[in-house]
């Protein structure tokens, strides 16, 4: 399933709706369970998600796929989390849902390009890093999700590429920036 099979001008929109709900779901339910609450507060879920569901697709099945699922993705968090939410706060993360699903679909469908590969790894490892600078007794936490999806991640783009390694820093640099982005925007409409 998600995006192993290629379907030549279909985008499976169920599909990426799907895999976007669970995963906010996912999200949600870590919000509310101590030992994985870590992966509430990070993008990481969701990094991978577009990664597995856009790798190796064509422009528009990518770009359909990664919209669709971050957009349920949000709904899902915020709807089983049951947090209270506000009308700014929910229109900054569907439209960063939507413009950043837009990104991450364009850059992805492209594994195992090592660039491409070596971007979702170093959002990845950004993600995690960052966080775990912050919050240090959780990285035992992030870090276990790290291995698992930098594993998803080297399993839907093998076989992997040599060259993937040489761009590693450099997109975990630039992803470092990226993914301390949204918390900033969000901290900004409060």
């Amino acid at each position: 399933m998600l995006g192993i099979v290629r379907y030549p001008g279909e985008a499976r929109p169920l599909l990426a709706a799907a895999c976007g709900t669970l995963s906010g779901a996912l999200g949600a339910f870590a919000a509310s369970t101590a030992v994985i609450r870590p992966l509430a507060h990070t993008i990481g879920l969701w990094i991978l998600l577009v990664a597995l569901l856009c790798a190796n697709t064509t422009r528009a099945v990518a770009l359909t796929r990664s919209a669709v699922a971050l957009v349920c993705a949000v709904v899902a968090f915020y709807g089983v989390a049951g947090f209270h939410v506000g009308a700014g706060k929910l229109t900054l993360w569907l439209t960063l849902a939507v413009g950043g699903g837009l990104a991450l679909g364009e850059a992805f469908r492209r594994i195992p390009h090592p660039l491409a590969t070596a971007a979702a790894a170093g959002l990845l490892i950004a993600d995690a890093a960052r966080r775990g600078v912050h919050y240090p007794h959780q990285i035992p936490v992030l870090a276990t999700f790290l291995v698992v999806a930098l594993i998803a991640l080297w399993w839907r783009a093998r076989p992997l590429h040599p060259r993937t390694a040489v761009f590693l820093p450099l997109t975990t640099a630039i992803g470092y920036a990226l993914v301390a982005a949204p918390d900033l925007l969000e901290d900004l409409i409060r």
